[in-house]
């Protein structure tokens, strides 16, 4: 094998080491090292200058700040270097204008000097003087220009070929991009854990929102279970009794998930908690709800919503839909789940209400109605099958009419058939004791 078939053949061994290592995740300054390492270990270069080209925004820069100035072995060193051209403090390093650095920049392409004689008063290097004898500048590219340049320094005349510069080229170019994507991915792991943290917090507070305990009312068992898919969501639940002595009973949804959803859950609970202070009267509730929703959420944002408000002395339930999904009545003499449903309205917050449809229904001993939102139903399995109302139904019929067996049984299904819910899942089960 000829000395040019070696020589490429040890290169190509060099490339192939360089991408297989620059490929592994791990920290910036371990990669830097590592690159060095490998930079050390097949070149004659014992010192590295890394510059930013200055002012940054021009095309020809006539200037440059200079980023690392040191051994090349001194890897951790450099990481800095390698992430310069995104730095929002470059003038803290130091300014070069004019001599052998801004020469060689000018010419735009790699460059060797082989035969270096450096004068002692070069604003840039002017410290290598009478310790370098051979240079190599390679540019590096970011958006199709070039923003910084490596310039390699050897002990020793005629250090450098066109083959160190291929390699310069290839390896300093790639580096810089593993560099900043090893970088960006941590800065990302970092506000993960920073927003993971944050909502964490806002669903502590979200949880704390809801109802400690549901009301306790003679004759009547009320009983509730409550899943947000994410830290916070936006499923809510409330019960208030109004003045005109009926128990109300509130199941909303808002539309999307997160941080946003739970905002708005907030902002639903000061209005129904602030209505209860005024003492507006059961029948009147809706059209304020909506109207203050409407003015105190974005556009694009609604809530669905059911409202119910039970007389507890006759069993009657007058009831709201606003475009939530329809409670499910077990009826305790046939053991039969079937829909409570009436004429509705849009979800609140889309349009005003020209009037407020209430429907109502009479609960006898032994009946539950089982308030849901769809993260419920609409849970999906691996094989893409939907729970659905079919097993809302089944499992509600076998805890019917206790309400904690109702969403025990609910809650047993609702696992078995999938562990992971991209929706908040919630349910209220009002259930008339007796028989």
């Amino acid at each position: 094998m000829t000395s040019e078939a070696l020589e490429a053949r040890r290169q190509i061994e060099h490339l192939l080491e360089i991408h297989r290592e620059m490929s592994r995740s791990r920290p910036v300054e371990e990669t830097v090292c590592e690159f060095l390492r490998l930079v050390k270990a097949n070149s004659p270069a014992t010192w590295l200058v890394y510059v930013l080209c200055w002012p940054r925004d021009c095309d020809e820069a006539s200037a440059c700040r200079v980023i690392y100035d040191g051994a090349i072995h001194e890897g951790s060193k450099g990481a800095p270097a390698l992430l310069s051209m995104f730095a929002e403090d470059a003038e803290r390093f130091p300014l070069v204008e004019g001599g052998l650095l801004s020469e060689l920049m000018a010419k735009g392409a790699p460059r060797i000097v082989n035969d270096l004689r450096i004068d002692p008063d070069d604003p840039g290097v002017g410290h290598l003087s009478g310790r370098a004898r051979s240079l190599m500048g390679v540019p590096i590219y970011w958006e199709g220009r070039i923003t910084n340049w490596s310039f390699s320094f050897a002990p020793e005349p005629g250090a450098f070929s066109d083959s160190h510069v291929q390699l310069a080229l290839s390896n300093g170019n790639m580096v810089v991009r593993s560099v900043v994507q090893l970088s960006m991915r941590e800065r990302v792991e970092e506000l993960n854990e920073r927003l993971e943290h944050q909502l964490e917090e806002l669903g502590r507070v979200q949880r704390s929102m809801l109802p400690q305990s549901a009301p306790e009312i003679d004759g009547w068992r009320l009983a509730t279970s409550y899943r947000p898919s994410l830290h916070a969501g936006g499923d809510y639940y409330d019960f208030t009794t109004f003045p005109d002595g009926r128990q109300g009973i509130v199941i909303a949804d808002v539309s999307g998930h997160g941080a946003g959803a739970a905002a708005v859950m907030a902002v639903m609970r000061t209005i129904l908690h602030t209505l209860d202070v005024t003492g507006i009267d059961s029948r009147h509730v809706i059209g304020s709800v909506n109207r203050i929703v409407i003015d105190s959420i974005g556009r694009g944002m609604f809530v669905s919503a059911f409202f119910a408000a039970l007389d507890v002395e006759s069993g009657d339930l007058a009831c709201v839909n606003c475009g939530h999904p329809p409670p499910r009545l077990f009826r305790g003499a046939t053991g039969e789940v079937e829909p409570l449903d009436g004429e509705g309205l849009p979800p609140l917050g889309l349009a005003e209400y020209a009037h407020v449809p209430w429907f109502e229904c009479r609960l006898a001993p032994g009946d539950a109605v089982v308030f849901y939102t769809d993260g419920i139903t609409e849970l999906f399995d691996a094989e893409r099958r939907m729970f659905g109302l079919a097993g809302l139904d089944r499992a509600a019929a076998r805890g019917g009419p206790n309400a904690i067996d109702i969403i025990a049984e609910i809650e047993r299904d609702v696992r078995a058939h999938s562990e992971h819910s991209t929706d908040d899942q919630t349910l209220v089960v009002l259930e008339r004791r007796g028989t």
